[in-house]
């Protein structure tokens, strides 16, 4: 019997994606949530603006998978959300901040 296999990331991309069609690429999304910053995704505005959504409209627990799927620090995610809510970009996202208040620091 075939094992289902949940891709997180793919998961994550299929919801980013769903409004715009393919604007963001997996590439792109691993290499923002592994350098904590939009600027990965670059010169891409248009991805980095989809990507700047992120926290809201994915729940903290399929990031967290994506990251720990791809050998990804929660830290360099957490950096990523930390940079969008200073810069003005997000709000603070309770579920986000509750799901990684008892792993980071």
């Amino acid at each position: 019997m075939p094992h289902n296999h949940f891709d997180p990331t793919a998961a994550i991309l299929t919801h980013l994606n769903a409004p715009y069609g393919k604007v963001v690429s997996r590439a792109q999304l691993l290499a923002t949530l592994r350098s904590g910053s939009l600027d990965a995704a670059a010169p891409d505005e248009v991805a980095q603006a989809v990507l700047s959504t992120l926290f809201m409209e994915c729940s903290g627990a399929m990031v967290g998978e994506a990251c720990a799927q791809a050998n990804i620090p929660l830290q360099s995610a957490h950096n990523l959300y930390k940079s969008l809510k200073a810069s003005g970009v997000q709000p603070t996202i309770p579920s986000w901040e509750s799901a990684v208040q008892d792993t980071l620091c």
